[in-house]
């Protein structure tokens, strides 16, 4: 009996062993849980991002090591810093620097420079900076007066030696300028600045190329679309450099001669949607003239004076002293602008075409955007 009492004990004792390491074990994964949780709560607020990508950016630079210890220069992405607060905009905003390495043979250890990349920039590719939504009630679309707002600071002072009340005024591709109206006026006037970050536009880039009508606010003087996450299209080293109003857009510019043309209507190029300062010059006269082409019909353009006339639902100007067909658009439909030839000896005049269309920050593969894919039927 004795010896069966000693035996329980041991094997009690055994038990109270195994179930106080147990309860530390769950204890140490419940501390290592929280101390997760406080350290994604720090780097990332109320958002959880799709990758960690201050990571992939660590394990680039691994990679690249070796490279930098070679002679010669070499780029890499540097970390994100942290995103802005969202004290005085709607719009959270973070980037990040490329880091340069120069090195040469006389060199021990080689030069480094770290600096934002521009449009077009040598160094870097990929998205330099990040945009996306802050979640505060006042930011929350249909809950905002952020025109309205911005233009009252304006109250207390004298526009002409007259004070008036202004409200927010949105002009038409140029919405993320700053537009007041006088109330009880038809005055509205530019109080020459960008509007407030998230601030809310309707015609980003992708308006125009891919009938894009979901939100869209304005950052840092741009209109871009917002993804139904709340991330907004990004900065990249390969954006276009130029802007027309409130977009992004390149600059088309042709010169068309075609010799041994066919009497009648011959095709020059197709204007697209969304096309803006369109310039159309005959360089040499002759007794051709110039035509636009819809779905529905053709429009035959007089060269006997000079001419407002509307087309395709877009208002066009004719100057016959300077053969110059011109356009503010942006074009509401596609046009096919044609050249009618009665003297095919003449050929086609060296037809000068320009125009600008609006283009959205450039494509970018998922590695480098490092967010969510965007699909504009969502």
């Amino acid at each position: 009996m004795q010896l069966i009492r000693v035996l329980s004990i041991l094997l009690l004792s055994c038990l109270e062993i195994r179930l106080n390491d147990a309860t530390q074990v769950v204890n140490d994964n419940s501390t290592n849980i929280m101390i997760k949780s406080e350290l994604s709560d720090d780097i990332d607020d109320d958002y959880t991002d799709y990758v960690d990508e201050n990571e992939v950016s660590k394990q680039t630079r691994q990679r690249n090591q070796s490279s930098f210890d070679r002679v010669g220069t070499f780029y890499s992405w540097d970390r994100w810093e942290k995103w802005s607060k969202c004290s005085t905009t709607c719009v959270q905003i973070k980037q990040r620097k490329c880091l340069e390495r120069f090195k040469n043979s006389t060199m021990e250890s080689a030069v480094e420079r770290r600096f934002y990349p521009g449009s077009g920039q040598t160094g870097c590719s990929g998205v330099v900076k990040r945009y996306r939504q802050c979640k505060e009630e006042r930011c929350k679309p249909g809950k905002q007066r952020l025109r309205d707002e911005q233009c009252e600071k304006f109250n207390n002072m004298p526009y002409r030696e007259t004070f008036y009340n202004w409200v927010g005024y949105e002009k038409e591709h140029d919405e993320c300028m700053l537009f007041c109206r006088a109330i009880n006026s038809d005055l509205f006037i530019s109080m020459n600045q960008s509007v407030t970050d998230g601030t809310p536009c309707n015609r980003p880039a992708v308006y125009y190329t891919h009938f894009y009508r979901r939100q869209a606010v304005c950052v840092e003087g741009i209109c871009r679309a917002v993804h139904s996450s709340g991330l907004i299209r990004p900065v990249t080293t390969r954006d276009s450099p130029v802007k027309c109003g409130s977009v992004m857009c390149k600059h088309v510019s042709v010169l068309f001669n075609k010799t041994n043309p066919t009497k009648g209507y011959n095709l020059i190029t197709k204007l697209p949607v969304g096309a803006m300062n369109l310039a159309i010059k005959q360089n040499i006269r002759s007794n051709n003239s110039l035509a636009l082409k819809s779905a529905e019909e053709v429009f035959l353009i007089p060269r006997d004076r000079l001419k407002i006339f509307s087309f395709n639902d877009n208002a066009y100007e004719y100057n016959q002293l300077n053969a110059l067909l011109t356009s503010r658009g942006p074009l509401a439909k596609a046009v096919m602008l044609m050249h009618f030839v009665l003297d095919a000896q003449s050929g086609l005049n060296d037809i000068q075409y320009n125009y600008t269309i609006p283009i959205a920050s450039s494509t970018v593969n998922e590695e480098e955007e490092l967010q969510a894919i965007w699909d504009e039927s969502d």
